[in-house]
């Protein structure tokens, strides 16, 4: 089963609510990307007052693209969020982190960026819901995909059939094939969607069609 999630970067709550109505109707879940400009040189808004106060019914996930993110996860434990990711290579305390977020009883994912290999995930593989492969520069909104990457989603597959592989930055209709055949099954996709000449239902509907191999648009 393949699942699309808008990923949403936002400078304040406006931004953010027409984003969450664009897509809404054609997705179960959307990504909130936070980021605190240490980390990765790009800020959002924190997004704690947007969760709650925006309309939806959706499911949310948050992308902690933050330094030291065990500072930041209990600020999230009481929100309508579902699952949280962060990165391997913001935080010494991975553990600790991935511990907070279970303890709040929110799924855990980790993302991993395009350089880091996959053999660190030995520390943390049995203690995670999911993982996040990064195949962009975790920041970079709109770069281009990474496609080395994907030999990294392979091996993970091949060594951790059972954990679902989500890969975030550069998807569109063709790299979005390429990702399901290496093993991965959920795709956080944001440029794509939001600035498409397309609606956001057509979109969505092409990055389906696409990993079936129909690039028919």
């Amino acid at each position: 089963m393949i699942e699309i999630i808008p990923s949403i970067i936002s400078k304040d709550f406006e931004d953010f609510r027409e984003k969450v109505e664009m897509v809404e109707p054609f997705v179960d879940r959307i990504q909130i990307d936070i980021m605190d400009g240490i980390f990765v040189p790009q800020t959002t808004f924190d997004g704690l007052e947007a969760v709650e106060d925006v309309e939806t019914d959706i499911d949310m996930e948050v992308h902690l693209m933050v330094a030291r993110p065990e500072n930041h996860i209990n600020q999230w434990l009481d929100k309508p969020i579902s699952r949280i990711i962060i990165h391997q290579e913001a935080t010494q305390k991975i553990l600790e982190s991935i511990k907070m977020i279970k303890e709040g009883e929110q799924l855990c994912g980790v993302a991993l960026n395009p350089e880091t290999p996959i053999d660190v995930v030995k520390d943390f593989i049995g203690e995670i819901d999911f993982i996040q492969f990064m195949t962009v520069e975790p920041g970079q909104y709109g770069a281009p995909f990474i496609p080395d990457v994907l030999e990294k989603v392979k091996d993970f597959h091949y060594l951790y059939s059972d954990i679902p592989i989500q890969v975030d930055g550069g998807i569109n209709d063709q790299t979005i094939l390429e990702a399901t055949l290496s093993g991965a099954t959920i795709f956080a996709v944001g440029s794509y969607i939001f600035d498409s000449e397309n609606s956001p239902e057509e979109t969505i509907a092409i990055l389906q069609g696409a990993t079936k191999g129909n690039l028919n648009k």
